[in-house]
């Protein structure tokens, strides 16, 4: 279990109530555990109506402890208490105990905590959290943490720089803060540590906190809409990747699916940051996702795609690939398959059809929405048939003359059978032995579609 402190400049926060969740393994495991952080220092005593704020506090758990353990036997509580064993004076900043290890606690027990302490110490925040760490068991489950405070940072600790290495290790997601009266200037202070709430009365306080604890209590869900030209989430089919954002990790692997027209609807863990990849052609990314902790979210991506097919009626169709490159920075971005069909963001590609020869197609533009289809010829079949041994060069022919070369052999002494695009070809060849250029020999010959061709030399 992780203990981190952090030895920063002094905070001075006026805080009313922080919630903070981390997941073990699996985040939707069946025990959901909740561990209530307690400030009993000395400014809790402060009178909120007829009661301190500390005897609010513990009476609003115990009553929403009592209410959720009788609808949810999956629910586990702990209770924390900081800043009520050493009195002001002793500026203790390590004073915080687990004083109810997690399990199925009576109202009356909890209660009990109201009479056997009194508010009296300073307010360890940033401490108290990085303790609270060690109070759930090792096995996984949906665990959270709520804080409850109305003092101020009075040690070395600052609870944003705290809530912020969590998130980084993936203890705790982003918290909820619920100032308790807190003025305005102090409440956007507050806002560095998580989603603020304000509570002005006790009853705002009730409410506030139930809310918040059924939030923590519901699971996060995520939809990912997949957008086309137009807006609408109707693209689909497409892998996706959650990634750590801090670590950079895969946590996720979905593939996208509608169902009945909407995109489905993913259950993850809301600890931390994630970066999504749409893996579209080329892939596209939206860094520093910020989950809102049980409820649903939408996470729309731009993703207009069009579809290429290419093509080739031909029993050798299978030996051949086609390269589709960044237009821009000549990168290979696929290689797909002949007789295939793939999709691609709208854009202009290089798209390069390793026949022999290659077919070309320079900034060849995708459509979103537009189906796109590549016809590629078959090829013929030429039988090589040499009578001594040669150094061979096959070029095609253009306007009479030879071309471009399509292959080559440094030696050749045996037949070969190789597969040509149609056209019209020039073959030039020198015995191997002979070591003069005027033997060099030429002799031309044609490729029907889809035929065998026997050139002998």
């Amino acid at each position: 279990m992780f203990v981190y402190w952090l030895n920063m400049p002094k905070l001075f926060v006026k805080v009313g109530l922080i919630l903070l969740a981390f997941s073990t393994i699996s985040v939707y495991a069946q025990t959901k555990r909740i561990l209530f952080l307690v400030d009993a220092s000395g400014s809790m005593a402060e009178k909120w109506g007829s009661k301190s704020k500390y005897e609010i506090a513990i009476s609003t758990l115990a009553n929403i402890m009592d209410s959720i353990i009788r609808t949810d036997k999956d629910v586990e509580f702990a209770l924390r208490l900081y800043g009520h064993q050493s009195p002001k004076p002793e500026q203790n900043c390590e004073d915080t105990k687990l004083e109810l290890p997690f399990g199925k606690h009576s109202k009356e027990k909890v209660l009990a905590l109201v009479k056997k302490y009194t508010p009296q110490g300073w307010t360890p925040i940033a401490y108290s959290l990085l303790q609270a760490m060690s109070d759930f068991p090792d096995y996984e489950g949906h665990n959270s943490i709520i804080l409850i405070t109305d003092g101020e940072e009075t040690c070395e600790g600052d609870p944003c720089a705290v809530v912020l290495e969590l998130q980084k290790r993936r203890i705790s997601f982003k918290p909820f803060v619920i100032g308790m009266g807190v003025p305005k200037e102090m409440a956007e202070k507050l806002k560095c540590i998580g989603y603020y709430r304000q509570a002005n009365s006790r009853s705002d306080f009730e409410v506030v906190v139930s809310s918040t604890v059924k939030q923590v209590l519901n699971r996060t869900t995520v939809q990912v809409n997949l957008l086309n030209a137009a807006g609408e989430p109707v693209e689909t089919d497409v892998a996706i990747t959650f990634l750590d954002a801090f670590t950079h990790e895969p946590k996720y692997h979905f593939v996208h699916t509608l169902v009945n027209g909407l995109p489905d609807t993913l259950e993850i863990d809301p600890t931390g940051k994630y970066d999504v990849i749409v893996h579209t052609v080329p892939p596209k990314r939206k860094d520093d996702i910020e989950l809102v902790p049980g409820r649903h979210n939408i996470i729309a991506v731009k993703t207009p795609q069009g579809s290429l097919t290419i093509s080739m009626k031909s029993s050798l169709a299978n030996q051949y690939r086609c390269i589709i490159r960044d237009k821009d920075h000549k990168k290979t971005l696929f290689i797909q398959e002949m007789n295939s069909t793939v999709k691609y963001l709208a854009g202009t590609y290089d798209i390069e059809i390793l026949t022999l020869p290659p077919i070309r197609y320079d900034n060849y533009k995708i459509k979103a929405g537009a189906k796109h289809t590549i016809d590629v010829p078959a090829p013929g079949i030429v039988d090589l048939m040499p009578k001594r041994n040669y150094i061979v060069s096959i070029f095609t022919i253009k306007d009479g003359k030879p071309y471009e070369k399509v292959i080559e052999w440094e030696t050749l002494d045996r037949d070969v059978s190789i597969a040509l695009l149609p056209g019209k070809y020039v073959l030039v060849y020198r015995p191997l032995t002979t070591y003069s250029a005027d033997q060099t020999r030429t002799k031309q010959f044609a490729v029907p579609k889809g035929q065998k061709v026997t050139v002998t030399f």
